[in-house]
């Protein structure tokens, strides 16, 4: 599922990608791509494999990289192109792993000789990956899971980036630590000289458990944490930002295969697609996914959870505050930004209240298209149930914002003049106070307890 949705968005930028479904014994890329594929019926991964065993044999780094070239060239006649998806500017190609139809499919997989092929061509798979990557923008491989030797190709001879896939049970977490340690030894130790890039990538989160979901994300966190110190030789580091994304658990999801950057009408903070675009602007960075941590100031950073939600007309003054917000931001670990659109599906506004009752610190940003949303309504019961915390209302345009709130349990800013109405030296002046009275709740004085 990760890696068709991450597919689908890399198309949208105009990229050519091809997808590889090389989990053998349980193909399903295809499942998902069904629906836009012109034909099913075509031969693939297995089958390209079964036919490079008429090469000749060839030594490690005396490959007739030539021969193996035009044997390369003839992948094509395997791959199927992904043609009906909507608002695609540049391509996606698949491979699929066999025709899972011919009765001799499962008698294919069993009887290729994984370690005889690496014997007779050791850098076929090399070779290969220098040849996708000059055909290609991005080639995206669904690996099989477990020790395997289809699994190991795709762990550690294919790939420049490493996407570990799990979900939060000790089964899933210890497979995919070990499974970084191995990939980034052999890769160490072999003459590849290409490093390898590794992302670990939560997903299926329930947000309904707060107090589960809390304590493994900590568990993971750690975890990952203590393997990349030993895999890159690193100091103390954190990747407790990194780790602010991850995919959830999402109840529409979790029937069939459908794609969800394609079938979520509404895009919002909390929506898979936004989850995965998150994703996939990492993958993309040249930036260490880890932060090394800095004596003293880094480690008091606060625990404090932030959520500010705005609506979508009023992006470009929830820009303007940001700026004064963005030396506040570094001193809490949690900070989370959500856009309150209209009709959001009842599991979104499920997602929306979650995170306001996890919240230390509530800022809505108020105007008439944030109360017209229609969403708004749902969440007053919401806010009457939080009359201990911490709820600043900022009223950037006018609206009738004293119907919406209960003005003794906010925290009220510019509530006789709107932001919208202020001089721009009027407005730093109050972005500037909220900021400030945020920021000596994020960290208080000894003896006050947010």
């Amino acid at each position: 599922m990760a890696l068709v949705n991450i597919a689908v968005l890399l198309a949208r930028q105009g990229n050519r990608v091809l997808t590889i479904d090389w989990d053998l014994e349980a193909p399903g890329l295809e499942r998902y791509f069904e629906p836009y594929l012109d034909k099913t019926d075509n031969k693939g991964l297995i089958d390209f494999l079964i036919k490079a065993n008429v090469l000749p044999s060839m030594e490690e780094d005396d490959e007739d990289e030539t021969l193996l070239k035009k044997f390369y060239s003839g992948l094509d006649e395997y791959i199927i192109p992904v043609s009906k998806l909507p608002n695609i500017s540049g391509s996606i190609q698949f491979l699929r792993a066999g025709n899972t139809n011919e009765v001799d499919y499962t008698d294919k997989i069993l009887s290729f000789d994984w370690p005889g092929f690496f014997r007779k061509i050791p850098g076929f798979f090399t070779h290969f990956a220098y040849y996708l990557k000059e055909h290609y923008d991005y080639v995206l491989i669904d690996s099989r899971t477990g020790h395997t030797d289809a699994g190991g190709v795709c762990t550690m001879l294919l790939p420049d980036s490493l996407v570990l896939v799990f979900i939060p049970n000790n089964q899933n977490l210890s497979g995919v630590l070990a499974l970084a340690e191995s990939a980034s030894n052999y890769r160490k130790n072999s003459g590849d000289v290409r490093p390898i890039r590794i992302f670990p990538l939560p997903s299926r989160i329930e947000l309904q458990e707060k107090e589960k979901r809390e304590d493994w994300h900590k568990k993971y966190t750690h975890a990952f944490e203590n393997i990349f110190k030993n895999i890159y030789n690193l100091p103390d580091i954190s990747m407790v930002r990194y780790f602010e994304n991850f995919i959830r658990q999402d109840t529409f999801f979790a029937y069939g295969e459908e794609i969800a950057v394609v079938a979520e009408k509404t895009k919002t903070d909390l929506s898979l697609t936004t989850a995965y675009a998150n994703f996939l602007e990492k993958i993309l960075s040249a930036k260490k996914i880890w932060d090394l941590k800095k004596p003293i100031k880094d480690k008091e950073r606060a625990n404090v959870k932030v959520v500010q939600i705005y609506a979508p007309a009023d992006k470009h003054l929830k820009d303007k505050l940001d700026l004064f917000f963005k030396p506040v931001k570094s001193k809490t670990k949690f900070w989370r930004d959500i856009l309150l659109q209209s009709d959001l599906d009842e599991n979104d506004l499920k997602q929306i209240i979650i995170q306001m009752e996890g919240a230390d610190i509530l800022i809505l940003l108020l105007s008439a298209d944030f109360l017209a949303t229609g969403s708004s309504n749902l969440l007053e019961g919401t806010l009457d149930r939080m009359p201990n915390k911490n709820k600043f209302a900022v009223i950037l345009r006018p609206c009738l914002w004293d119907i919406f709130i209960n003005s003794d349990n906010f925290h009220i800013f510019s509530k006789n003049k709107p932001i919208s109405q202020l001089s721009d030296t009027e407005q730093e002046e109050v972005f500037n106070e909220i900021a400030e009275s945020i920021s000596r709740l994020i960290t208080p004085h000894k003896n006050h307890k947010l």
